[in-house]
């Protein structure tokens, strides 16, 4: 009865009884809850407290990011003008500057800018007739060149605002999204560490690395300087996605917007965003998040994947990926089992979601082989594997292994050994949370394993390192904040608040965690600015150095040549180098191109690098014929490079090709190449030779 005085009537043993009754009722509603409740999975993430920043958390590191990024840019500038001289430059001389695949990207963004309608010119990309002659391309399709179609289209609405030169938009644009990318970096850093000290501990290894962490410096238009501002930001999202319990459509769609700019920025976005993905479900085995969180992540990159390939137009290294097949694999294997068993349970939704990867790759091999080159170079590095364009890819240093020289010198300022720690606690933290079932933040599993494999690959392929490396002091950056240290972070804190509240007690538990971060950020600090003198001598470069302009004079006249020597729809055939500069400068057609990510084109290269291998005069005109050429540059450099291990030009030619046709060399003949200069040449008529070029016109046959 809920009135007083009949409650105070009542005897004890009437009042006992009374509360035992309403104890039985309170649990049966329990219980019915219970019943109509889904039942969730019986995992350790259940009990995660997750990681709420407050609003001051977030003003000071939104300010710290803008003044990074500010800086970043400031900082860029300055390096890339001191390496380069581009204020000092010519239009031309800039130009000449962007050496290889940076020219050949370019082109298009001179096209676009050059063009009286944009539409047309863009519409004119559909059905691209000078890049791969005598083919027509979908250059959308076919080459991550959506960064050039936007700055493009950025340089028409500036209009009378835009500069001069073109080049110095894309220049201004570059450098800009450098500063973007360190500020998402910093913002990245300092949520995944749970304090802005990470963020302030990552800006000041990326500094002290720069090199290490950029090729801005030096090389202005490569794939990897658009894309990796992006990734990031998406890191950061994605880091926001596994922490959070109620995920909103905002976080998902900054998640899908930054993962679809990095994809279509860059032709090997695909392979980090797999071991990407491979985290995340390493995340899931652990049991750090549940099927339903996985489920919607691995369903947004799919999702992400799928309206990259229709913006591409159906490019068929994302269709035929490894990262495709892998999250639709995941999604139909944690479809088909809602409720596994355990770890068991999910280690087998792995080894299904794998089984399904490897069939659909052996079917789609059969009938589109364009990154299986990509394999080749790995299957190279791991096993005694060689071809044609192993050879090609491996022979210079940008895609061979890290040094060891190289490795040493990220612990100079002491990063090796500050990620070493970080990881070894890491490391520690899982073991103890998978013993004893302790509940742990999402973000160290997938930090973890996405360091590890971001290191691996970064020291299989040096140009990754820019990757690589900014992940690892990701990572150390982590020790400036409570996520590591037990018993320390947010949701051992949030814990013990409710203990104390519980228990109707004031939490007046002290942080010493505090004292003991001030000490590291100090050693830190230290560390990294006044034992090694990097810094210093950063600082002494920018105020003393002059800016050093180097332009490749001996290119500059063969394109001079060309450019007056030559009809605007003249056919020109020579190495990939040469090619790229001839169609941004001259615009004239070219038969090959260095974006090799195609079957037809790997077998183009392996044909004309014919020239450089010991075969007759008559079978090099007979291949410059069928591929429409009418003049074709010789260069002395590839006729006398040698690689590391000792392998001559014409060594490499003769080997096979990805069809596993070998070369046409006869050991009875010199390399053509060595001839050209000198040799009455029958087919060929020589008419120009200045420096390492000779330029051969084909004389028409008879």
């Amino acid at each position: 009865s809920h009135d007083p005085q009949a409650r105070r009537s009542q005897t004890p043993a009437q009042e006992l009884e009374n509360q035992s009754l309403i104890a039985v009722a309170k649990m049966e509603k329990r219980f019915e809850q219970a019943k109509k409740t889904p039942k969730k999975e019986s995992s350790k993430e259940t009990d995660h407290v997750p990681f709420a920043p407050s609003s001051a958390f977030w003003v000071i590191t939104i300010l710290a990011a803008i003044i990074t990024g500010i800086g970043s840019y400031a900082l860029i500038k300055v390096l890339y003008n001191l390496d380069t001289g581009y204020q000092l430059l010519g239009p031309l001389e800039r130009r000449l500057n962007l050496y290889s695949e940076q020219a050949f990207y370019y082109s298009f963004y001179e096209d676009l800018t050059n063009a009286t309608h944009y539409p047309e010119a863009v519409l004119q990309l559909l059905n691209d007739s000078r890049s791969e002659y005598p083919s027509h391309i979908n250059a959308l399709e076919r080459f991550n060149i959506y960064p050039e179609v936007l700055i493009a289209g950025l340089h028409r609405v500036l209009g009378e605002r835009a500069p001069a030169d073109p080049l110095d938009l894309m220049y201004t644009v570059i450098m800009g999204l450098f500063g973007i990318q360190w500020a998402g970096f910093y913002v990245c850093s300092a949520y995944a560490g749970q304090s802005v000290l990470s963020g302030a501990l990552a800006v000041v290894f990326a500094t002290v690395y720069y090199g290490s962490c950029t090729r801005l410096n030096m090389h202005l238009t490569l794939r990897e300087n658009f894309a990796a501002p992006m990734l990031w930001w998406q890191v950061f999202t994605l880091v926001y996605l596994l922490r959070q319990q109620h995920v909103t459509r905002l976080t998902q769609g900054a998640f899908v917007f930054f993962t679809s700019l990095f994809m279509l920025s860059w032709q090997f976005a695909q392979f980090i965003l797999l071991l990407q993905m491979a985290s995340v479900f390493f995340t899931y085995l652990f049991g750090a998040i549940d099927r339903e969180r996985t489920l919607i992540i691995f369903r947004l990159a799919t999702l992400t994947t799928s309206l990259v390939i229709a913006a591409t137009m159906g490019n068929t290294m994302l269709i035929t990926s490894l990262y495709l097949f892998v999250c639709i694999g995941i999604i139909l294997a944690l479809s088909l089992d809602p409720t596994p068993r355990g770890s068991i349970g999910r280690l087998t939704q792995g080894l299904t979601a794998i089984a399904f990867m490897i069939v659909c790759k052996f079917i789609s091999g059969f009938l589109v082989e364009d990154d299986a080159h990509i394999f080749r170079i790995l299957l190279s590095k791991w096993f005694n594997y060689e071809d044609f364009v192993t050879f090609l890819y491996l022979c210079g240093p940008t895609y061979r292994a890290m040094q060891l020289a190289d490795i040493g010198y990220l612990g100079n300022a002491y990063l090796l050994q500050t990620a070493f720690v970080a990881l070894a606690m890491a490391a520690f933290g899982l073991c103890f949370s998978f013993l004893r079932r302790v509940p742990i933040d999402p973000s160290i599993p997938f930090l973890f394993l996405q360091t590890l494999l971001f290191a691996a690959l970064g020291v299989t392929i040096h140009r990754l390192a820019i990757i690589a490396i900014p992940q690892v002091i990701l990572f150390a950056s982590l020790l400036a904040g409570p996520l590591l240290y037990p018993g320390w972070g947010h949701q051992h804190k949030e814990k013990r608040r409710e203990k104390s509240t519980q228990e109707n007690r004031e939490d007046n538990e002290s942080t010493p965690w505090q004292v003991s971060l001030g000490l590291f950020i100090a050693v830190a600090l230290i560390a990294a600015l006044v034992h090694t003198e990097r810094a210093v001598i950063l600082m002494d470069d920018l105020q003393k150095a002059e800016p050093h302009p180097q332009v490749n004079q001996d290119l500059g006249r063969l394109m001079t040549f060309l450019q007056h020597n030559t009809q605007p729809d003249t056919v020109i055939a020579a190495d990939s180098v040469v090619t790229s500069a001839v169609k941004l400068i001259t615009r004239r057609p070219i038969t090959l191109h260095p974006h090799t990510e195609s079957q037809d084109m790997r077998q183009r290269h392996h044909e004309f690098f014919q020239i450089y291998n010991q075969v007759s005069e008559l079978e090099v005109y007979n291949m410059l014929v069928k591929s429409g050429a009418q003049y074709v540059v010789v260069t002395d450099g590839p006729c006398r490079l040698r690689c590391e291990e000792g392998q001559t030009m014409a060594y490499i030619a003769n080997s096979t090709d990805t069809r596993g046709i070998p070369g046409r060399g006869r050991a009875e003949l010199p390399q053509f190449c060595s001839t050209v200069r000198t040799a009455h040449l029958t087919h060929f008529r020589r008419v120009y030779t200045s420096g390492p070029f000779v330029v051969l016109r084909l004389r028409k046959s008879s």
